[in-house]
């Protein structure tokens, strides 16, 4: 308990937290390096760096948010002139993922299709009566080093949680598509079944 006097009070009032710091920035969005000169073709917005990113800028953050967002996708749509496009995409002007396609079904697996980021998932699923014993991708056009690594360890999760798997972070359209494959086989297994 307080006892002896004197005593003191302060009006507390709620006010806003401010994140600052990361990488500077210019006026069209890209990132500056530590010893001058821009990073090419690599723009960033938000509370990520700043204009201004060794200040404390109480409230700037918004106002910066929402106009340097505008200004990077600007700038990164933007025609490039000092880099070929199809160097990036492995000579592919026009690059897509490729579809990976495996063997149809193999003896006594039961399939299972849905459709991810880059279009069909074709699963093959083998069943030990209502338990999932093993699944094989047979086909998917996931993009190479997101969705396809997600694919990776999906059947392995799936043979363990008996269909039910936790989504992958950064490949949530494809771990989707990969369960309703999974709910595809299952319900042609029961049909089978009848």
């Amino acid at each position: 308990p307080l006892l002896s006097a004197p005593f003191y009070g302060v009006k507390v009032e709620k006010t806003f937290t401010n994140t600052q710091g990361g990488p500077e920035r210019n006026e069209r969005a890209e990132l500056i390096k530590r010893g001058g000169g821009v990073i090419a073709h690599l723009y960033a917005a938000g509370e990520l760096g700043s204009v201004f990113p060794n200040l404390y800028n109480g409230g700037g953050n918004i106002g910066e948010a929402l106009a340097f967002g505008r200004i990077a996708g600007m700038e990164a749509a933007r025609v490039k002139t000092d880099a070929d496009p199809q160097s990036v995409m492995q000579g592919a002007a026009n690059w897509h993922p490729k579809a990976v396609r495996a063997s149809a079904a193999q003896a006594g697996e039961v399939t299972g299709r849905s459709r991810g980021i880059g279009g069909a998932i074709v699963l093959g699923v083998k069943f030990d009566g209502d338990r999932i014993q093993a699944v094989r991708v047979i086909e998917h056009h996931e993009t190479p080093g997101i969705g396809a690594k997600a694919l990776e360890s999906l059947p392995a999760a799936a043979v363990a949680g008996n269909g039910k798997v936790d989504s992958v972070s950064g490949a949530t359209i494809t771990t989707k598509g990969f369960r309703e494959a999974i709910a595809d086989a299952i319900k042609n297994h029961s049909a089978k079944k009848q």
